[in-house]
């Protein structure tokens, strides 16, 4: 289980990721607010990797490590259009390429939530 906190944003959001212990894994930081939406995962103050949007509707994303290479994929589904009409829900699924190592591991496990909660929840007026 992980514990994230999303801090009083101005413009771009930061998700902060820890263990459920309490012990810190990193940050989820917003690069834009214009274009393709774009995270970085930074840990201690290096940058482990990041999260891309693959348009500026942010429903797709690429996930990769330092290198740039893709580790992962988030991608918003479908729910219907009656539970798009009269609800707030959005269903994301990661899809992981490899094993990856701690913290990148958890960080990925994070990104889904960050994306929902820093761009979506906030277009609802609720965040």
């Amino acid at each position: 289980m992980l514990r994230l906190t999303r801090p009083a944003k101005f413009l771009k959001s930061r998700v902060q990721v820890a263990y459920a212990n309490g012990q810190p894994v990193g940050e989820i930081i917003q690069e834009n607010v214009l274009g393709k939406i774009r995270f970085s995962f930074v840990v201690n103050g290096q940058l482990y990797g990041g999260i891309q949007a693959e348009n500026w509707r942010a429903w797709n994303f690429m996930v990769h490590d330092h290198t740039g290479q893709e580790i992962a994929r988030i991608t918003k589904t479908w729910e219907g259009f009656a539970r798009t009409m009269f609800t707030t829900a959005d269903n994301y699924v990661v899809q992981v390429h490899q094993q990856l190592p701690d913290p990148l591991a958890s960080l990925v496990a994070a990104a889904a939530l960050t994306v929902d909660t820093a761009l979506k929840q906030d277009s609802r007026g609720l965040g």
